[in-house]
């Protein structure tokens, strides 16, 4: 444990948590996937269960995806990139510009003071 990581079982409870409270959050049409009832029930008895085979796949691909990956930040870059792009993009707000003398210009000049 001195690499800092999390002893296996209690990875996986961690995992086994963030998943089941994903899958709470799925619409409805999840009940008519044949597998997933067994795959919860998998996960909800983990560590006490007999079978643990996909709560060990299912923790291992979420250390997976959690990792960094090269060009990761190439990615983000653009991204960035393509955020400012739309902002540029956007019609800016034009100041009015009154004539000298005028009464707008006076009031805007009041307002100023």
């Amino acid at each position: 444990m001195a690499s800092g990581k999390l002893p296996r079982r209690t990875g996986r409870s961690c995992h086994t948590l963030q998943l089941l409270e994903t899958v709470r959050k799925l619409p409805a049409p999840r009940r008519q996937v044949p597998w997933l009832a067994e795959y919860l029930h998998e996960m909800s008895v983990f560590p006490k269960g007999k079978h643990d085979d996909q709560v060990d796949s299912t923790a291992q691909f979420l250390d997976w995806f959690k990792r960094p990956y090269p060009g990761q930040n190439m990615f983000e870059i653009l991204q960035q990139w393509a955020q400012e792009d739309e902002e540029r993009r956007k019609p800016q707000p034009v100041k009015t510009v009154w004539a000298k003398g005028s009464m707008e210009w006076l009031a805007e000049q009041n307002k100023s003071k």
